[in-house]
């Protein structure tokens, strides 16, 4: 099992900037997003 030192909720842009300052420190992690809102609607991906 693979472990991750940090984990954000959210793709904005302040998270993927955060995101470049822990990579760049060293952490490894990974960014979940959710964008879908409703059970019958499809995920949108922008």
């Amino acid at each position: 099992m693979e472990g991750y030192d940090v984990v954000l909720i959210g793709a904005g842009h302040n998270a993927l900037v955060c995101a470049a300052y822990l990579v760049k420190a060293g952490y490894s992690g990974v960014i979940a997003n959710l964008l879908q809102k409703f059970k019958h609607e499809k995920p949108n991906f922008r």
